[in-house]
């Protein structure tokens, strides 16, 4: 089934129950039957809902960011580099040459270099 208002919004609706909404600015939106979510708009950034209510955002410049149920974070950037910040307040920084950089959630840091040595 294909609908179309008068904004010359298109949704479509798959036989299996998926739903495709398309608005007149180019973003797309998806539906699936498990109510998963997956949304690009008209700058090419994705966001992906998965129904575990998960969330993942890439944006136009290739990073990524996931967003877990617990409330931790995961941030990859288009550089290769990854932070992660769990539900507790902590977060660990990896850069793209290895080294890793810990801040717990006190505010502490500890810095690991690329060859797994802790920095003190």
């Amino acid at each position: 089934m294909i609908v179309y208002d008068n904004s010359t919004a298109m949704i479509v609706y798959d036989i299996s129950g998926a739903m495709i909404v398309y608005d007149n600015s180019g973003a797309m939106i998806v539906y699936d039957n498990s109510g998963a979510m997956i949304v690009y708009d008209n700058s090419i950034a994705m966001i992906v809902y998965d129904n575990s209510i998960a969330m993942i955002v890439y944006d136009i410049s290739g990073a990524m960011i996931v967003y877990d149920n617990s409330g931790a974070m995961i941030v990859y950037d288009n550089s290769g580099a990854m932070i992660v910040c769990d539900s507790s307040g902590a977060m660990i920084v990896y850069d793209n040459s290895g080294a890793m950089v810990v801040y717990d959630s006190s505010g502490a840091m500890i810095v690991y270099d690329s060859s797994g040595a802790m920095v003190v």
